[in-house]
């Protein structure tokens, strides 16, 4: 009789155990959102008491699921460190002449703002412009300059991701170095594998008028 009693409160207390773990499991997934590189990102900003700035996520690294390593991370890594950037660019004078180039496998990097705009503040990307660092190597046996090969995108809004561009880069339609100014957002934010990149901005080259538009996935 003791034994049966025994296995009784045995089979109880597991069965307590079991419910408790799926309920925790339960919480813990309903609590978060998923993104779709399969990393876990709080919705609020308290990190493991740290709070985040509005930059930033709490998002889990750890790709072992019982070894949460919970940290702020820059909000626009989801838009950097996964996948490469494509698609077309077109750059129209005020005389009307067209010129169009395919962008290819372009890797965004979400900038250190320390290091790139003295800031403190995760709200820049740089991209390869108008090619990718591999292909710039290629054609010139050297990768390119961060300062003229890379187009600079400040974000002023981390929720709808808008930014605007002020930057000299060597534009491929006129071959030289040029200031473009303008303005663009990351759209479809939801999810950021299928986000888009829209730019449209002009710069002024010899007197003429230039407008530059591209738009690209991944």
């Amino acid at each position: 009789m003791y034994a049966l009693h025994s296995f009784i409160f045995l089979f109880f207390l597991f069965s307590i155990m079991k419910f408790n773990y799926m309920l925790s499991l339960f919480i813990f997934f309903f609590g978060c959102n998923l993104s779709d590189e399969n990393e876990i990102i709080i919705s609020n900003n308290n990190c493991g008491g740290t709070i985040c700035s509005e930059w930033e996520a709490c998002t889990n690294v750890s790709n072992d699921f019982f070894g949460f390593d919970w940290q702020c991370r820059p909000y626009l890594w989801l838009y950097t460190n996964h996948g490469y950037w494509s698609g077309v660019l077109e750059i129209s004078s005020d005389i009307g002449v067209v010129y169009t180039q395919t962008l290819n496998n372009l890797n965004a990097i979400c900038a250190d703002p320390n290091y790139y705009f003295s800031s403190s503040i995760w709200k820049y990307i740089i991209l390869p412009f108008p090619l990718s660092e591999d292909e710039f190597y290629s054609n010139n046996s050297t990768y390119p300059d961060s300062e003229i090969n890379y187009l600079d995108f400040e974000f002023t809004d981390q929720i709808t991701l808008d930014f605007f561009v002020n930057d000299s880069i060597f534009d491929p339609f006129v071959q030289n170095n040029v200031i473009y100014v303008g303005e663009g957002q990351i759209l479809n934010t939801n999810g950021s594998a299928n986000a888009i990149i829209e730019f449209n901005g002009e710069f002024e080259f010899e007197g003429n008028n230039y407008f530059v538009t591209f738009n690209l996935s991944r």
